[in-house]
């Protein structure tokens, strides 16, 4: 069986119409995390980056109530409307993703959503 021209260009088209959906499902199935890269104050500002460690100090801001904390000396900012959903301990083990800023000089990794911050593993409460 010989195909036409327009049946093997109709069956063209189907696969590389598949082949996008394939693609596409691929970056919409995957998580902000996965676009991260490890953290390094040498990267630019607005670089997604991830950082995993323990929070040595939760300290909030004198105006707005948001938090500056500091995991295993990286200085990391949570707006207020996110550090009013998370209970952060120091001690706490924690893992994030945000993106890399300079404030008043200062390397830091703003956490742009509370889910993007996950306690690991708490630390001693008391």
């Amino acid at each position: 069986m010989i195909l036409e021209r327009q049946e093997r260009l109709a069956i063209l088209i189907l696969l590389v119409v598949l082949l996008i959906l394939g693609v596409a499902s691929l970056f919409l199935n995957s998580s902000y995390e996965t676009w991260a890269v490890p953290y390094d104050e040498t990267h630019a500002d607005k670089t997604l980056v991830s950082h995993s460690g323990i929070i040595e100090s939760v300290t909030e801001t004198k105006t707005g109530g948001h938090q500056i904390l500091v995991i295993s000396g990286v200085t990391v900012f949570l707006p207020n409307s996110d550090a009013e959903k998370i209970h952060l301990t120091t001690g706490d083990r924690v893992t994030l993703t945000g993106v890399m800023g300079t404030y008043n000089g200062q390397r830091e990794i703003m956490v742009t959503d509370p889910y993007h911050l996950e306690v690991t593993d708490p630390g001693v409460r008391g």
